[in-house]
């Protein structure tokens, strides 16, 4: 009797602990990270979400003979400020996991900069618009482009340069007198 009571708790056991790991899993998306643990039994579900860009540091470990071996381990998330660590334990190939994660930071990162760049050149457009408008109003009217000009706008005659030396006033600008 003892050992039916024994082999019964043993393959219960077996079957909670297979659900549980078979159960819980992640989802990695280009912005976020969902960890996903369910209970048998309905017992307490558990659900974190976490950005990408909260994810400080990414570390994968596999210890001991047998996960070398079936190349299973853990990947510990530390999150920015926080004193604690978010954890996939016993998943498949958690290398691939740490470095899949990684390469999404590394794409979001340049996304982002390539949107900060985007709107960095939308202002500098902006202010060479405004300041092509002032220069047109200053000048009394608006400047047409002409056929035979690279330029989008006419440009404006401002008369000969000024002498370098105003006591020779036929001198070249840019020579010496003798």
């Amino acid at each position: 009797a003892i050992t039916f009571v024994s082999s019964l708790v043993g393959v219960l056991w077996v079957y909670f602990v297979d659900w549980d790991w078979r159960h819980d899993y992640y989802l990695l998306t280009d912005n976020n990270i969902t960890i996903i643990n369910q209970r048998p039994l309905w017992l307490q579900n558990e659900s974190d979400q976490i950005l990408l860009k909260q994810v400080d540091n990414v570390v994968a470990e596999t210890k001991g003979f047998f996960q070398q071996l079936f190349k299973f381990g853990d990947v510990r998330i530390a999150l920015v400020g926080a004193d604690t660590f978010k954890l996939f334990d016993n998943i498949a190939n958690p290398r691939d996991v740490q470095s899949d994660i990684t390469r999404r930071q590394q794409r979001m990162k340049q996304r982002a900069m390539k949107e900060q760049e985007q709107r960095q050149r939308e202002t500098i457009g902006e202010y060479i618009s405004l300041y092509h408008q002032a220069q047109g109003t200053q000048d009394g009217a608006t400047q047409t482009p002409t056929s035979n000009s690279s330029l989008p706008y006419a440009p404006v005659n401002q008369g000969p340069p000024a002498p370098a030396n105003p006591s020779l006033p036929h001198a070249p600008v840019n020579q010496v007198p003798p």
